[in-house]
Parts: structure tokens; C-alpha cells; sequence
């Protein structure tokens, strides 16, 4: 079970469709990311994230030295 109030502080979630306190999207990715030793795992989390886009996300931002971010 995920608990909201771990997450309020890390991640402000916006009210963009519905409420601010709507972390599904949120858990949805830790509870898939946490399945690292899955066999479909690529797959599963390529159905959440773009992952070619974090990757070259990160990139941008190490090659950058933006040490404000985490990837």
C-alpha cells in the first residue's frame, strides 16, 4: 500500500484533471519500477515512461552539470 503523504512533499501534483492529491500515476510507476526482476519489465515500463526521452533527459542534464536533478 502506497501512502500519499510519503509522496506530498517529493512530488506536488498539479490539479490538471481532477484533484491535486490524485498520486495513482505516481504509484503506478514506483510499484512498476520496484518489478525490476520481472520478465516483461522493459515492456511494463515502457507502457509508463518514454524512456529514449528520460534517458536523453538525463543526459542533458549531467552533461550540463545540472547536479539540482536525478536520473
Amino acid at each position: 500500500t502506497q501512502k500519499t503523504e510519503r509522496y506530498r512533499w517529493n512530488y506536488l501534483v498539479r490539479g490538471a484533471h481532477g484533484t491535486a492529491n490524485d498520486y495513482q500515476p505516481v504509484f503506478n510507476l514506483v510499484e512498476t519500477a520496484n518489478a525490476a526482476g520481472a520478465d516483461n519489465f522493459p515492456g511494463a515500463l515502457g507502457q509508463i515512461v518514454d524512456v529514449d526521452n528520460w534517458q536523453k533527459t538525463f543526459a542533458l542534464n549531467h552533461a550540463l552539470g545540472n547536479w539540482d536533478r536525478f536520473g
